[in-house]
């Protein structure tokens, strides 16, 4: 009879777990499809902003030099990457950003100018982002209206692409998730390396 009685409460015991794991199981389950589905909306947001952005001109855009406090307007002639950030919006976006761009500078540097620019006239925050630029570079300070207006998101960093004051393309990050960065930057060096060997012809 005892025996009967602890085989029951065993198999009581068995089926609450069966129960248990099967519901941990369903709610994980849910939770990965909520996040899926809500970085697939990130990035289709991502791609509307890119069709945005792309075409639109930079000419003689103002930047101060955080060092001189020298302002002027630069013509970007050639390849240009503008790295722009500001203390506002994603926070880990920027470091993100600025490490992923160091995996690629070298490559960069070759045919495209790369400029960091810090949006707004806060010396302090400049100088503090200025700290983890990439070796040999140095973050410009810059009130133009027209970087501000071309970030609908209103977060950065976000980065341009520039051929002769020309947006070709455009890269808005996304916490967590380098997939985009990644083909951004595979993107850019097949265009610069495209537009340097024609001009070589």
């Amino acid at each position: 009879m005892k025996s009967k009685k602890l085989f029951t409460i065993s198999i009581v015991i068995i089926v609450a777990l069966l129960l248990l794991a099967l519901t941990y199981i369903n709610i994980n389950s849910s939770i990965n499809n909520n996040l899926n589905n809500k970085g697939f909306e990130i990035r289709l947001a991502s791609l509307g902003y890119l069709s945005e952005t792309v075409g639109k001109n930079l000419i003689h855009i103002t930047l101060e030099g955080i060092s001189n406090n020298d302002e002027k307007e630069y013509k970007l002639k050639g390849n240009n990457l503008l790295f722009v950030l500001s203390t506002e919006g994603c926070n880990i976006c920027i470091w993100q950003e600025l490490d992923k761009i160091k995996e690629h500078i070298n490559n960069l540097s070759k045919n495209i100018t790369i400029k960091f620019i810090y949006l707004g006239d806060n010396h302090t925050n400049a100088l503090r982002y200025n700290k983890f630029m990439p070796k040999g570079y140095d973050i410009f300070l810059s009130l133009d209206s027209r970087l501000e207006r071309l970030n609908p998101t209103n977060k950065y960093p976000y980065l341009l692409y520039l051929k002769n004051d020309i947006i070709i393309d455009c890269h808005f990050p996304i916490p967590t998730d380098t997939t985009f960065s990644e083909l951004f930057y595979k993107r850019i060096e097949k265009k610069s390396s495209f537009d340097t060997d024609k001009n070589n012809l």
